[in-house]
């Protein structure tokens, strides 16, 4: 939803996540003015927020394009994992500009993927034109899709993040276990989104299923970005449970974008992005992410041809709704 109006000066662009908000300046030309991260929990609404932003910097703004993590209807989201309400009107009053357009930030990310920078990881034999995957593992978990439409593509927003979670392997049929037991249904992004990362690394934990270190463990607890510390140390290879803890949470999201890749028919790739991805990108591109991938059955050849993605400009959502206020 957007109302029009005379494009000059600066356009705010903004993405919303669950964690943070980053704010861009774009002018008509397309250059990045300014660039600025908030952390949500300091704010408990958007408006208060795009008020600070403001109270710091008094830059002319005659527009704003907004992408949200969650879905958006009729100019208006409520996002799951951060309990705002965020809405066209809303914006248009607080920043005080009349053209206001209000996007999925997966649906963004999308709108940009032939624009951003990115790395085969695997090259597979792409269907062209086909449509593509484009999966974000983050505070949430971002899908969204790529479809063909005569010489171009136009994104499309979707919501499997929700869908449910299908373990593959006996312990990760024991962590949906462990899950279900504290929150009833599990979503694919229960699982996936990043914050899973710390809860996948406390379950192996207890199982006591890898050696761990414990000044690790007690520096991992001490930290104020746990899920941070987890990876650090599942990367660095000096903690056995946070090294586990890795290759599982790849090897689930692998059976997870081979499955999202049957459902919708993405033979033109799976394109992951994102500050998580790019930090796993190693063991993304390993038998670790690809063995569940493609192992789907009488469907492995079709999963084997398909082409994985890394997209490297983890600004690719503001890219996108830059992208998509031009295109109004």
């Amino acid at each position: 939803m957007s109302q029009r109006g005379d494009v000059v000066g600066h356009t705010l662009v903004a993405d919303v996540g669950g964690t943070y908000t980053r704010i861009a300046l774009f002018t008509p030309r397309g250059e990045r003015k300014f660039y600025q991260r908030f952390e949500n929990r300091h704010y408990p609404s958007i408006s208060t927020l795009l008020h600070d932003f403001r109270k710091h910097n008094a830059t002319s703004i005659t527009a704003a394009s907004i992408a949200v993590a969650g879905p958006v209807s009729n100019g208006e989201a409520l996002l799951p994992n951060l309990a705002w309400h965020v809405s066209v009107p809303l914006i248009m009053h607080v920043l005080k500009v009349k053209k206001v357009a209000l996007h999925n930030d997966a649906f963004a990310a999308a709108a940009a993927i032939d624009d951003a920078p990115s790395v085969i990881i695997r090259k597979g034999r792409s269907l062209v034109p086909a449509p593509r995957a484009i999966i974000g593992p983050g505070t949430g978990l971002g899908v969204a899709l790529s479809i063909p439409a005569g010489t171009s593509f136009v994104p499309v927003a979707t919501e499997a993040g929700h869908m449910d979670f299908a373990p593959t392997t006996e312990v990760q049929r024991e962590f949906w276990q462990h899950l279900h037991g504290r929150y009833g249904h599990i979503a694919v992004e229960r699982a996936l989104a990043g914050h899973a990362i710390l809860e996948l690394y406390h379950f192996l934990r207890e199982k006591k299923i890898a050696s761990e270190s414990t000044a690790l463990r007690d520096a991992i607890e001490a930290a104020p970005d746990k899920v941070r510390a987890v990876v650090d140390a599942g990367l660095a290879r000096t903690d056995g449970v946070a090294q586990r803890t890795l290759e599982e949470y790849v090897g689930m999201l692998g059976a997870f974008c081979g499955s999202y890749a049957l459902a919708a028919g993405s033979r033109g790739g799976i394109h992951l992005y994102g500050t998580l991805a790019n930090r796993l990108a190693t063991l993304i591109g390993s038998d670790i992410f690809f063995h569940p991938f493609a192992s789907k059955g009488r469907m492995r050849r079709y999963c084997e041809k398909i082409p994985i993605v890394l997209v490297k400009d983890t600004d690719i959502v503001l890219r996108g709704a830059w992208l998509l206020h031009k295109s109004m």
